[in-house]
């Protein structure tokens, strides 16, 4: 949110008793609700900033053309800021290899088809942040493991590891062909277990919406990323954690079932679009990425689910950025059609979901591919594909080859046996749990992590705070600024373009027998104002200097609650302070009007 500059109030203008009204302004002659016409004008604002930042983004990334290992090397930082955007930066546990979750005296397998076997399976991913529980898993990932039946004992058959993301919408067993819900053309998981991979498909956060304490009505997306973002944390970033804990185990000597040389590949559609996209980016051990129904033009992020919202993530990173940290590897880009979902406030943030269009899906490639030009460099962008599915499906059979082209050095045949759909073992399906019950284990491990971290944070601001150096006031100035600093850049937020000349206008449009009250409108950037209520004492004589209290409404206020009507929240404490002889200033603040100032959050953020 953009803090605007209340406290030039005091700077930029006096006030003398005999003309009871703020020398150097010039009349206020605005008329109508100058509050909506502030966040009118904050919105413009940030929209042309958003605009702005596609340029200021390829002025930041200067990257090494010298050689492609150079190349790659400059890749380092900016991956990096994607990382500490995204929040992922916790680091993972130990590897080990993922537990079989079944009934003791059973079976592993919970289902199987003529082609492959299906396990329910359970991995650590990160610690608990206390120091003294160092180790102690905290943090689990979930889901379904579907092994090849003709894999071999040491895996020797198997073609590739693929780790499949569905849409926060779905299920595991939906993509595997165990449930009802996705078409049997788009049930990824089941077609390249059939054809030879080894399939692991974790689960993913919900969706679904209900009353948190019976008030706001979230989604379990939104109400998980409020918390983990005031950590410096996102939702997105501790499922991207899970999927590469999985990386982790697949390129380590923990895997039972060894691919030597072929380093797993993922396929997300939807929401799992967008985290394999993010997980791709990140992790160069990852061979090959399919990202379906997700890749393109970043800039509407704010009109999306709130759990998208990354801070700082649009100052560096459009679709064709993130495309760029795939150099050398293979991105397959499937513009498949996501059905189109609406989300009311009701408490939380509305938003809308869909997809980008093919077009704008392949104009991300086409920039990303020019950006390499025809030098040394050209063999970079040999890896990136685009599939355009003939019925906008997801998981085409051609987007699925995309992703498994130069295992074993050819093309691979991708099979779809639909008519051997796999079947829960006798008496099996009886003692799984249902969705439902795995959706709720998912929301409390990851809420309790997020408390985790509130019980620790104290001490990790002590540490950080380590190098303020309070012995005198002296050292304490000489140490301060930078934390001002990190404070202004990484926790507010502030704009590189310099504060406009204020040109102070203001009128009087209050009076009582111990005070007046004056309209004041600052000008802050193009479109943005800053506007609120002066109060001046009658008795304030020729000359005098007295202090200037600022008096701060809440949400959805006016700058008049605090001084007129008896708000039952103020009482009139500004009026009740200017009676007292001080100079008061009622500023109005952007966050009213329910929606609209939120979406003003949703623009800024992204913009860091």
């Amino acid at each position: 949110m953009i803090l605007l500059p209340w406290f030039a109030i005091a700077s930029c203008m006096t006030v003398q008793a005999e003309e009871v009204t703020p020398v150097g302004t010039t009349p206020l002659s605005v008329q109508g609700d100058i509050a909506s016409q502030m966040v009118s004008g904050i919105d413009r604002f940030l929209l042309a900033e958003i605009d702005a930042a596609a340029a200021a983004r390829r002025a930041n990334w200067r990257l090494d053309h010298t050689s492609p290992a150079a190349f790659q090397r400059s890749l380092e930082p900016h991956r990096a800021r994607l990382a500490e955007s995204l929040g992922v930066v916790d680091p993972r546990l130990p590897t080990t290899a993922p537990n079989y979750q079944h009934l003791v005296g059973g079976s592993a397998v919970i289902a199987s088809s003529e082609h492959f076997d299906v396990y329910r399976i359970r991995w650590p991913v990160l610690g608990d942040p206390a120091e003294q529980l160092d180790g102690l898993p905290s943090l689990f990932g979930e889901g379904l493991m579907l092994v090849p039946r003709n894999a071999g004992p040491a895996g020797d058959s198997l073609i590739a590891n693929v780790i499949v993301l569905t849409d926060a919408d779905q299920t595991a067993e939906q993509v595997c062909g165990l449930a009802a819900g996705i078409e049997p053309a788009s049930q990824v998981a089941r077609r390249l277990a059939e054809s030879g991979c080894r399939v692991i498909v974790p689960d993913l956060v919900s969706r679904q919406r209900e009353q948190r304490r019976g008030r706001a009505n979230l989604t379990d997306r939104e109400y998980l990323h409020r918390a983990s973002f005031m950590f410096g944390r996102t939702l997105a970033g501790y499922e991207i954690q899970s999927v590469l804990a999985l990386v982790d185990w697949l390129e380590s000597d923990a895997s039972e079932l060894d691919v030597r040389g072929r380093p797993p590949r993922l396929f997300g559609y939807g929401e799992g679009g967008m985290l394999a996209c993010f997980a791709g980016a990140l992790d160069t051990r990852i061979a090959a990425t399919c990202v379906s129904g997700f890749l393109g033009p970043r800039d509407a992020s704010w009109q999306e689910p709130l759990d998208r919202n990354f801070f700082g993530l649009l100052k560096h990173f459009d679709a064709a950025e993130l495309a760029l940290l795939f150099a050398g590897r293979r991105l397959v880009v499937e513009t498949s059609v996501l059905p189109t979902r609406e989300f009311s406030g009701e408490g939380g943030a509305p938003a809308e979901l869909g997809s980008p269009s093919p077009e704008a899906a392949q104009s991300v490639i086409d920039d990303v591919r020019a950006r390499f030009g025809d030098d040394a460099l050209a063999t970079l962008a040999d890896g990136y594909r685009v599939v355009h599915p003939a019925d906008g499906g997801f998981g085409s059979t051609a987007a699925l080859a995309e992703l498994l082209q130069d295992v074993d050095g050819g093309p691979i045949e991708i099979a779809d046996h639909r008519d051997l759909l796999p079947t829960y073992r006798d008496g099996v399906e009886a003692t799984l749990e249902d969705t439902s019950t795995r959706r709720r284990r998912q929301l409390q491990q990851i809420d309790r992590h997020n408390q985790a971290l509130l019980g620790e944070s104290h001490f990790v601001r002590q540490r950080y705070l380590s190098q303020l150096d309070t012995s005198s006031l002296d050292a304490f100035g000489n140490t301060v600024e930078a934390y001002r600093e990190r404070f202004r850049d990484d926790v507010i937020g502030r704009f590189e373009q310099p504060l406009l000349p204020p040109n102070p206008r203001s009128r009087q449009t209050w009076e009582t027998d111990s005070w007046t009250g004056h309209e004041v409108m600052l000008d802050v950037f193009p479109d943005v104002f800053a506007y609120g209520v002066l109060l001046v004492p009658k008795d304030l004589k020729p000359g005098e200097r007295r202090p200037v209290v600022v008096c701060q409404h809440g949400l959805e206020g006016r700058p008049v609650d605090t001084f007129q009507g008896d708000h039952r929240a103020y009482h009139d404490f500004a009026a009740e302070l200017c009676q007292r002889g001080l100079i008061v200033f009622a500023p109005q603040n952007p966050y009213l009007f329910q929606d609209r100032f939120r979406t003003l959050q949703r623009k800024a953020q992204p913009l860091g």
